[in-house]
């Protein structure tokens, strides 16, 4: 999970992933730290829930900031203040050229800020939809994505190796603890198979062979 924490004190319960190992579930933190604790099945769940919790914050994504301009001269002023003392000393010996200089120095530093800003934003925004996604269709996902191999058309290899992985040790191979290795288009992808499947109303088990009746019928002579 991506880090969508609000502010620092947000950031030290803020789970991004966790692992179990030797009988402890070791949590990674927004914050940088690791929050060790003993595991079991209702730790875990815990666990769970509180990151689902985290997702669901993405309905209201303020973390997001959008008032990029004002960044800029948030950032523009933070450069300024320090350098304010040295322009009015260059200006004061009369040198324009370094005073312009610096200027443009200044200008470009604040430029770059909120450029970088802005892409932060845009990553953000991003995963923020797709895990509004996640939450809002998680179940029909997870009820078929193991009823047919026609759910994995459209999904690249890498994908398909993700979800098989998956299912070979989660009740719900897509959740919040991997929620990271899918895309929002494979997500949209798999919805849309759910879809189709649901259209055609195709009982898409495989029969097992002993279920199979064959039956033998007379050749015409």
């Amino acid at each position: 999970m991506k880090d969508h924490s609000k502010n620092k004190e947000d950031a030290r319960t803020y789970i991004l992933s966790y692992e179990v190992i030797n009988n402890e579930i070791i949590l990674k933190l927004a914050s940088g730290e690791k929050y060790i604790v003993p595991y079991s099945e209702e730790n875990e769940m815990k666990v769970i829930d509180k990151m689902e919790n985290q997702a669901l914050f993405c309905k209201t994504p303020t973390t997001v900031n959008d008032i990029t301009v004002f960044q800029y001269f948030i950032g523009l002023g933070a450069l300024w203040l320090p350098a304010s003392g040295v322009l009015q000393t260059i200006r004061f010996i009369n040198n324009p050229g370094v005073y312009s200089g610096i200027w443009m120095v200044l200008h470009g530093l604040g430029a770059v800020f909120c450029v970088a800003n802005v892409l932060h934003n845009i990553y953000l925004k991003k995963d923020a939809k797709k895990l509004c996604y996640f939450i809002e269709h998680r179940r029909e996902l997870n009820e078929k994505i193991g009823s047919s191999e026609n759910m994995k058309l459209g999904l690249s290899k890498k994908t398909i190796k993700e979800i098989e992985k998956a299912q070979s040790t989660d009740k719900q191979p897509i959740n919040v603890t991997n929620i990271d290795n899918y895309s929002l288009k494979e997500l949209k992808i798999l919805k849309a198979n759910v879809e189709r499947m649901t259209d055609f109303g195709f009982d898409e088990k495989t029969p097992k062979l002993k279920d199979v009746k064959v039956k033998k019928r007379e050749l015409i002579k």
